[in-house]
Formats: structure tokens, C-alpha cells, sequence
């Protein structure tokens, strides 16, 4: 009897240690289950029943940011999103120029979550699904700007500026059916995930531009990491190329020619015209000089005639005896050799 309670009895204290291990096993179970961890560089939503919650004053998605947080066990579902800066290396594809040359482009996309609503609806909170639409979205455009291009232009873009066109096709494009056709085309991508669907090019890029805002992306950053030509066109590249610097270097060297002439001419205009002004400042000063000469000579002999009446004889005497074969027949009793018959007529 004693034997059986026993073996009653630890039964009952087993089944009773099974039961709050059990019970503990839930209790954890639950607990873990009630928690959950955002971690830094991401953000969350709760799912319950597979719709997002939102806030019901303005309807946004309730967000969860870095840190641990409470849900409901098994009917609430975290859906972490990382909105840290993505980095997508797109594969090296062929474009045809303006000049229908081929040539090889391999370049990188850089964005981030913008708009987490958005993103979460069209893709699922799914980074793959986003750069899938991404990367057929930024090959149609790019291969619109390279057609747009020549293979110098291209080739010489110093400034980056294909790259900043395509930039801002992803990010700014505003086209008039976007408030129309959003919905629809929300619809379309989450149900094709991909867009190659349309038949009409034109149609296609419209839903290329309008797929950044909907996709709820922002593009950071475009960049051109190589260019290669196929080997057939390789040669035809450079020879263009070099033809077109010697052409470049032709006008160049025209150009400076020209200037040059056009400088040397407007030199020695200047020159002329510096050579002339100083000339007729010198003969204007000369002319003023003798002129104030003259005066004072003119002055001196008003105060005494008889001088100046010498003075012009002996001129007279220098320019007459200058030539020793000219033959002077005067009368002696003429005044012109009155001063060389008598020196001494006067004080002079």
C-alpha cells in the first residue's frame, strides 16, 4: 500500500515537472515572440494579418525606429527595412550612339529607401525586387541619353554630365499622366514585377520615370565605372578621334594666326599713332620755341635798330660768300659793304 502512494505520488510530481517546464517553455516561447530588435541603419513596420499599421490620425504606416520593441504574438509581423545607402553594380550592357556606334557601359546606381510606404507595397520590403525594376528602369534611360550622344561626346564627357542627365531623369522627371495613372501603375509592377510588358517604348519609359516615386526610391548617386568599344569599332573610335584633334589643332592654330595679325595690326596703329602724336608735340614745341625766339629777338632789336640792321648784314654777308664761285659786282658806294669798308662806322 505504502509502495503504491509512492509510486502515486512521484508520478504526480513528474507529470506536475512536465507541466511548468511546459508551461515555462510557453512562457519563454511567448515572451521571445513579443520581442524584437531594429537594429541601427534600419527601420519597421508591423504587419497584422498581412496590413500594414498605420496611424489613424493621418493614415501613415507606423514606423519603428532602432531599439527593442513589444508585439503581439503570432499575429504581429515585423518587416525590418534598410535605409542605408545602397549600392547596385549594374551589368556591362551594349548602346548604340547617335552615330550608331556600339559601345560597352558599365556603371553603378547608389540609392535609398525614400518613401517606406511605397517601397513596402511595391516590392514587398524586398531590396532584390527594388534593383530587378531599378536596373531595367536605368538601362532604358541611359540607353536614351547615349543615343542622344556622339561617341566624342561620350568619350570627352569631362564634366559628367551623362551622368547627371541620367540622375535627374531618375529622381525629377514630372510627366502629365502621373496623377492619373499611379494606381494602375502600382498595380502593374507589383503584379509583373518587372514592366517589359508594354509594347509602345514611350509608354515603357513613362513607367520608368514614375516607377522611382512609386517604388518610394531616391537615387543618390549614377556612376559610369568603364567604357569599352567592340573591337571593330575600337580602331574607327581612336582614328575619329585623332582627326578630329588635328582639325581641332588646324582652327587653333588659324585662330592664333589671326589674332596675331589683328594684334600686330592694332600695335602698330597704336604705334603710329603714338609716333605721329609726339611728332607734332615736338614741332608744336619747335614752333614755340622759335616763336618766343623770334619775340625776344624781335624785342631786342626794337630797342636797338642799328644792331638789328647789323645783324641782318652779316647773314646777308654768310648766305652771299657761302659759294666761293659765285661773283658779287656791286658799287662801293652801296650800303650792303658798308660794315667791310668800315668796321668802325659804329660801336659794332
Amino acid at each position: 500500500m505504502l509502495l503504491e502512494i509512492k509510486s502515486r505520488v512521484k508520478k504526480e510530481n513528474k507529470f506536475m515537472h512536465k507541466t511548468i517546464t511546459l508551461i515555462i517553455i510557453t512562457v519563454l516561447i511567448i515572451i521571445k515572440s513579443s520581442l524584437y530588435i531594429v537594429y541601427e541603419g534600419q527601420k519597421a513596420i508591423i504587419t497584422r494579418f498581412d496590413k500594414i499599421l498605420r496611424n489613424t490620425k493621418n493614415h501613415n504606416p507606423i514606423l519603428l525606429e532602432p531599439g527593442l520593441h513589444f508585439k503581439i504574438p503570432f499575429i504581429d509581423t515585423i518587416k525590418p527595412l534598410d535605409i542605408r545607402i545602397h549600392t547596385m553594380n549594374m551589368k556591362s550592357n551594349h548602346f548604340i550612339s547617335k552615330d550608331h556606334k556600339e559601345i560597352i557601359v558599365d556603371s553603378y546606381i547608389q540609392w535609398r529607401i525614400n518613401d517606406i510606404d511605397n517601397y513596402y507595397m511595391s516590392t514587398g520590403g524586398s531590396d532584390s525586387q527594388a534593383e530587378m525594376i531599378l536596373n531595367n528602369v536605368s538601362n532604358d534611360i541611359l540607353s536614351i541619353q547615349i543615343g542622344n550622344l556622339y561617341i566624342k561626346d561620350i568619350i570627352n564627357d569631362l564634366h559628367n554630365n551623362l551622368t547627371k542627365k541620367m540622375l535627374n531623369a531618375l529622381n525629377n522627371a514630372k510627366l502629365e499622366t502621373q496623377k492619373t495613372s499611379n494606381d494602375s501603375m502600382k498595380n502593374k509592377i507589383i503584379s509583373n514585377n518587372l514592366i517589359s510588358d508594354y509594347k509602345d517604348k514611350i509608354t515603357k519609359i513613362i513607367l520608368h520615370f514614375n516607377s522611382m516615386a512609386i517604388l518610394g526610391i531616391k537615387i543618390v548617386d549614377v556612376q559610369i565605372n568603364n567604357i569599352n568599344f567592340p573591337s571593330n569599332e575600337l580602331k574607327y573610335v581612336f582614328n575619329r578621334i585623332i582627326s578630329e584633334n588635328k582639325l581641332i589643332a588646324q582652327n587653333e592654330i588659324l585662330n592664333s594666326q589671326e589674332e596675331f595679325n589683328k594684334s600686330k595690326i592694332q600695335a602698330d596703329h597704336n604705334a603710329k599713332i603714338i609716333v605721329d602724336k609726339a611728332t607734332n608735340n615736338a614741332l608744336s614745341i619747335r614752333e614755340n620755341s622759335e616763336l618766343q625766339a623770334e619775340k625776344m629777338l624781335i624785342d631786342s632789336f626794337n630797342n636797338d635798330i642799328e644792331f638789328y640792321t647789323f645783324i641782318l648784314n652779316l647773314n646777308a654777308y654768310k648766305t652771299v660768300f657761302n659759294n666761293k664761285k659765285d661773283l658779287v659786282i656791286l658799287n662801293l658806294d652801296n650800303d650792303f659793304f658798308k660794315y667791310m669798308k668800315n668796321p668802325l662806322i659804329n660801336k659794332y
